[in-house]
């Protein structure tokens, strides 16, 4: 081989150093921080996972919906008058999906109307039709306040919730409901909310 091939050969392979995988690392920890750095560990990495999944979730339900008006609508389902009720309710929709977190719909939940049958779209958007025999009765007496402070506050609690959630609406009011507590564990209440005065 001539001299000049000779300098310019490729230099023989450098041996490869072992590695260790991280769990064999682990085990030589001591117990007590092998469990801390796994819980802390485990903690973060769970919570990474699940706004993963969530934003993978919220897109999944934006362009369902996208896809829904623009096969209901056409392209130009934005300058359809009559797409303006599915757009709103949408819009709803999507709201309350970017509010939720991996527990708790915190922005109230509702339905994905645009999943269900299409025979069924009327009764999911815009609720079951209710027969009455006779006149509803005005009932307008105001709820009693909680003597328990304790208790008081809890139920302001959960009443403030239902109005962050979008529960209730401005308008004119004909009748009322009644609630109370009840208890719930040791240190918590259930609402629960009694519409029969009002029919």
């Amino acid at each position: 081989m001539s001299p000049q091939l000779d300098q310019v050969r490729t230099p023989p392979p450098r041996p490869r150093t072992s590695i260790q995988p991280s769990f064999q690392l682990l085990r030589q920890m001591t117990p007590s921080f092998q469990s801390t750095c796994g819980m802390i560990e485990s903690e973060a990495w769970g919570n990474t996972l699940q706004e993963g999944l969530l934003r993978c979730w919220r897109r999944r339900v934006h362009r369902s919906l996208m896809q829904y008006l623009g096969t209901s609508y056409g392209i130009r389902w934005k300058d359809d008058p009559s797409a303006e009720l599915d757009i709103e309710l949408g819009r709803d929709c999507i709201r309350k999906a970017g509010d939720a977190d991996w527990w708790e719909w915190r922005g109230g939940s509702t339905l994905f109307y645009w999943s269900w049958p299409p025979y069924l779209k009327t009764l999911v958007t815009q609720g079951h039709h209710s027969w009455l025999l006779g006149e509803l009765p005005r009932f307008l007496r105001p709820q009693h306040t909680e003597k328990d402070q304790a208790i008081c506050s809890k139920v302001r609690s959960k009443l403030e919730n239902v109005l962050r959630k979008g529960c209730t609406s401005k308008g004119a009011v004909t009748s009322l409901t009644s609630y109370f507590a009840v208890p719930k564990g040791t240190d918590d209440i259930w609402l629960v909310y009694d519409a029969s005065p009002s029919g």
